[in-house]
């Protein structure tokens, strides 16, 4: 399991992507998660009426065989 926590900018996109956890440690999950995170699209937080960037995101990544 991967653990990362980010921030979210205004146009939806994830940056300063940190690793919490990962387990079991050096397999690449960490890499895998941050791509998957650089790929994804949000919808950005909005403060009053525009949109805004919002830090403190968490995404948990697991995979299972």
């Amino acid at each position: 399991m991967t653990l990362v926590s980010f921030c979210v900018d205004s146009r939806g996109n994830a940056y300063d992507i940190q690793v919490i956890e990962e387990t079991p440690a050096g397999l690449g999950m960490a890499r895998a998660a941050r791509e998957a995170l650089r790929k994804t699209r949000y919808a950005p937080a909005v403060k009053d009426g525009a949109p805004v960037s919002f830090c403190g995101m968490q995404q948990p990544f697991e995979v299972k065989f």
